[in-house]
């Protein structure tokens, strides 16, 4: 009966209820997190809204005031890249980001090499997992390379480790969202990119998906991981890479971080680097009547055969 009663719960919670993200600051570096028994204080940087959410937070590299992250709009059910200047703990700018792709944009990890600063966003409706470079002037993204095309590969995330360059990533299907782990290697940023020969290198949903920023830490190197077991992105695993090479791949689970703050109690998907700081997205899932609708009149055209040919 319990288990009937949870089944239920869960169905009706998946009908009537939608994701409500927001962004927020830890005071603790991120080297941290590996000691964490419990999630940090954070501090919300902007009021929930009705309209839209911001989520996938990413630092500026070299900049205490400058982040990227995604915006949602319920409206458009798309997801765009904006950046946003932050004073004293608070959003006091924001605007669009341009980056050459169509379609939904999240995720823009932002990472720093020889002095230029790279953007590798989520593109999975492009079906491009693309590396860009900032340029000062004219002042817009420049595509330097193309790791994957025809490939909707979710949360990727860049770094070095034993002398290549990695990125590591979800590939997202009809069958698998959350429950895979892809490495990429090369010797240079423009490629050749080549898959690792054990992909998938991790398998299941509690600790697949990459959750933000990997950082060395007390000679130790770490990944954070997205817990998916009972939701999308519900908390974070810090995961230590024991071996990463052409060959092989091994890690080991270090810290687990629930969502513990009362305003946003049902998400905790990525903690990115920010300096001596951390930042983080936390998320509340909410009643929305817009949504019971939309998913009512989908279930309704599938029923009736609407749009078949």
């Amino acid at each position: 009966m319990a288990g009937l009663f949870h089944r239920a719960k869960r169905k009706l919670a998946a009908i009537c209820l939608r994701e409500n993200w927001m962004l927020g600051v830890i005071d603790e570096p991120i080297e941290n997190a590996p000691a964490w028994t419990s999630c940090p204080p954070i501090k919300w940087l902007s009021p929930r809204s009705s309209s839209r959410y911001f989520a996938d937070p990413f630092s500026w590299p070299g900049r205490s005031d400058v982040l990227l992250c995604e915006e949602y709009s319920y409206k458009t059910r798309t997801g765009f890249l904006k950046r946003l200047e932050i004073r004293d703990d608070a959003i006091a700018h924001e605007r669009y980001e341009k980056i050459s792709l169509p379609g939904h944009l999240s995720y823009p990890f932002l990472f720093e090499q020889e002095g230029a600063v790279y953007v590798m966003p989520e593109s999975c409706v492009a079906g491009e997992l693309a590396i860009f470079r900032w340029e000062e002037e004219p002042g817009e993204w420049i595509k330097i390379a193309s790791p994957l095309v025809g490939v909707c590969a979710a949360d990727g995330v860049f770094f070095e480790y034993g002398g290549y360059f990695w990125i590591a990533y979800t590939h997202v299907s009809d069958a698998s969202a959350t429950d895979n782990l892809n490495l990429l290697y090369a010797t240079s940023l423009e490629g050749p990119w080549v898959p690792h020969p054990q992909n998938p290198v991790v398998q299941g949903t509690e600790r697949s998906r990459c959750g933000g920023t990997p950082f060395e830490a007390n000679g130790a190197f770490y990944r954070p991981a997205q817990d998916c077991t009972k939701r999308y992105g519900a908390a974070l695993r810090i995961m230590r890479i024991d071996e990463c090479s052409p060959e092989a791949y091994r890690e080991t689970e270090v810290a687990h971080i629930a969502p513990s703050d009362r305003d946003n109690p049902h998400g905790l998907h990525t903690l990115s680097a920010w300096g001596n700081r951390c930042l983080v997205d936390g998320k509340r899932m909410e009643f929305s009547i817009m949504t019971v609708l939309r998913k009512a009149r989908r279930r309704l055209v599938r029923l009736l055969g609407w749009g078949r040919s």
